[in-house]
């Protein structure tokens, strides 16, 4: 069995990849097979056990040094019940943070999955995978955190892709003097920007993730997701 149970370190497995590239799915399959576990739909949710999911409020701030302590605490938890922690997801700075901190290196032994494709790919799944995301709430989402007398989009989950750009259009919408047809190229015109900005956001996660594939130290098995069924199904929204 390949946890804690007879070995000096905690074993952890780390799936790496740009946004799309089907992380969290993968995760869940192999969840599934190694009674794992660690956002996902509620019946992703229910196929494994997940940590540090939607565990803090939307205007929280969470730093490295955050995240490392949670992480550490989840991943011990997972290890004492003889299961296999998976880390899947989130920041790259973060997952690098944790593997540079002495503590985790010295108590824990890493084997890294990086699903990748290349770029170009990537960019042209991502249109599809917006226009899913507006079909199941995308803008619901974003209206609950909008706060007509706040506009700082700098702190917490407001930050992310999706939420600012949509602060124009839910202005217009209750100040009520604009048209149907002026509210429909606003939501079109955010849609747009979400769409591009996610892409800069695939550019800069796949430098990143290559800048730590060149580090000797960190044995990362590639894998390409194109053309392999791991999440990239257009009626399930694509792979996270």
């Amino acid at each position: 069995m390949p946890t804690i149970s007879g070995a000096s370190k905690i074993k952890v497995v780390f799936i790496l990849g740009a946004t799309g590239t089907g992380k969290s799915k993968l995760a869940i399959a192999l969840g599934k097979s190694f009674n794992v576990t660690n956002r996902v739909s509620e019946s992703e949710l229910s196929a494994a056990p997940h940590h540090l999911l939607a565990f803090l409020p939307s205007d929280a701030e969470f730093h490295a040094t955050d995240f490392i302590h949670h992480c550490v605490d989840s991943i011990s938890s997972i290890a004492c019940r003889n299961h296999l922690p998976i880390v899947a997801g989130g920041s790259n700075s973060y997952i690098k943070a944790l593997l540079e901190d002495p503590d985790f290196c010295a108590g824990h032994e890493s084997c890294f999955i990086l699903l990748d494709a290349h770029p170009s790919i990537l960019n042209r799944f991502v249109s599809a995978r917006v226009d899913c995301m507006m079909q199941k709430g995308l803008v619901e989402e974003a209206r609950s955190l909008f706060d007509p007398e706040n506009n700082d989009y700098n702190k917490g989950v407001k930050k992310a892709i999706g939420v600012p750009e949509l602060d124009e259009y839910f202005r217009a919408e209750i100040a009520g003097s604009s048209k149907k047809e002026e509210l429909e190229r606003m939501l079109n015109e955010a849609v747009n920007n979400i769409k591009a900005n996610t892409c800069k956001l695939i550019q800069s996660q796949v430098q990143k993730i290559w800048q730590l594939k060149n580090l000797d130290r960190w044995h990362i098995h590639r894998v390409d997701v194109f053309g392999i069924k791991i999440g990239w199904k257009s009626e399930s929204c694509g792979g996270k």
